[in-house]
């Protein structure tokens, strides 16, 4: 059985001409938790984009021992939970129902959330001690705010 949950082979990318990381390889095992950190424009955003096929690259990523680069976007999401800068949600949505968007990869067209699902999304608000912000607009909070919400979006399963 293979113990890496994510190997990545010598994967390079960049925007335009201009190569921002060359060469990166690692894995991550599974049961672990790992942190990406460095200095700001070190590559970190422009790593995790490729690593999930947002942006072009050289190189091989492999989930469980799957190639990334033949996922669908649906298969993708239901494998890889990814936290942007910026959330990129335009929209009014109370908190809970941002949270409870981490299950569309897992429901089909216009199917709503089960109650199972809805308790799960809570206990992910709860952990990340935003239970009191359920029903707020998630437009109305603290950029570290929403970035808690989107934290619990990736906690759902």
């Amino acid at each position: 059985m293979n113990k890496h949950i994510l190997t990545v082979n010598a994967l390079s990318a960049g925007y335009g001409k201009k190569e921002i990381i060359h060469n990166i390889s690692f894995a991550l095992e599974t049961g672990t938790l790992t942190c990406l950190i460095g200095k700001n424009g070190c590559g970190k955003t422009t790593l995790m984009k490729s690593v999930v096929n947002q942006i072009k690259h050289a190189g091989t990523c492999f989930l469980n021992g799957e190639n990334l680069e033949y996922f669908g976007v649906r298969a993708l999401a239901r494998g890889v939970s990814y936290i942007p800068q910026k959330s990129g949600l335009g929209i009014s949505l109370p908190v809970l129902d941002v949270v409870l968007m981490g299950y569309n990869p897992v429901l089909k067209l216009l199917q709503r959330p089960s109650k199972k699902q809805v308790e799960l999304a809570k206990e992910a608000l709860a952990a990340v001690g935003l239970s009191e912000y359920m029903k707020q607009d998630f437009q109305t909070l603290s950029e570290g705010q929403k970035q808690l919400v989107l934290l619990a979006r990736t906690m759902i399963e």
